[in-house]
């Protein structure tokens, strides 16, 4: 998910600042813009998503919950049983990142809470519409030692009612907020998955500070995109 300052000079009584004139037209639409996504994803928003397999939906849909916390872009994603084997095609992942220029810039790791995590490594870049009512964008799926096949993809996403979300929907928003809250917390917790804790010996440093992982995997996707993850 920059302000610049500048001075003028007015040359004579009849003669005004830019500024002047920017006040008299109104304030900035992209930034009240700006301004208004961000406080609209202040609060848990929930999207519903497809793949897509060129420009046709795919049976790959599911949910995802998205919201901004100190300025990080937090999000929860996971797909929705097959109707006709009742499996789900991968677990929930959690994603971090930023939001800038109306582009959501996320990394992405498996959310369970098995310390063998090694499956899922991914980044994708979504465009929001001004309102926050849809996120149409691309993800990469990166190889892991679990599985060489992954690539490439787009999905659409768009708001979802709040007033009638699932179950599922329900359990995702409280492991949601949980991991939000645990990346809050204690400084030991592993950055890219803050439910589990560092283990000592695998650390990397960034920008003067030390920060443990729970698993190599993760310290690898960390180098990737550092900011995505940092405090």
């Amino acid at each position: 998910m920059v302000l610049s300052a500048f001075v003028c000079i007015c040359l004579s009584s009849q003669s005004c600042s830019d500024d002047e004139a920017d006040d008299a037209q109104g304030p900035n639409p992209e930034l009240a813009a700006k301004s208004q996504l961000y406080s609209f994803l202040e609060i848990p928003r929930l999207y519903t998503w497809v793949e897509l397999i060129g420009e046709d939906p795919s049976n790959n849909i599911g949910g995802m919950w998205v919201q901004i916390v100190q300025g990080k872009v937090y999000s929860l994603s996971w797909s929705e049983p097959d109707p006709d084997t009742d499996q789900h095609e991968w677990p929930a992942v959690a994603g971090r990142g930023v939001l800038e220029n109306g582009q959501m810039k996320l990394a992405w790791r498996n959310a369970t809470g098995n310390p063998e995590h090694a499956f899922y490594h991914a980044t994708s870049l979504g465009i929001i519409s001004e309102k926050g009512k849809a996120i149409n964008g691309t993800f990469l799926q990166q190889e892991t030692p679990d599985d060489t096949e992954l690539g490439e993809g787009d999905f659409e996403a768009t708001l979802h009612d709040q007033a009638v979300m699932s179950k599922r929907a329900e359990k995702m928003l409280s492991q949601f907020t949980y991991i939000i809250e645990q990346s809050q917390k204690s400084d030991d917790m592993c950055p890219v998955l803050p439910t589990h804790k560092g283990i000592p010996g695998i650390n990397q440093d960034y920008q003067g500070q030390t920060y443990t992982f729970c698993c190599p995997s993760c310290k690898t996707l960390f180098n990737e995109n550092p900011d995505a993850f940092v405090k």
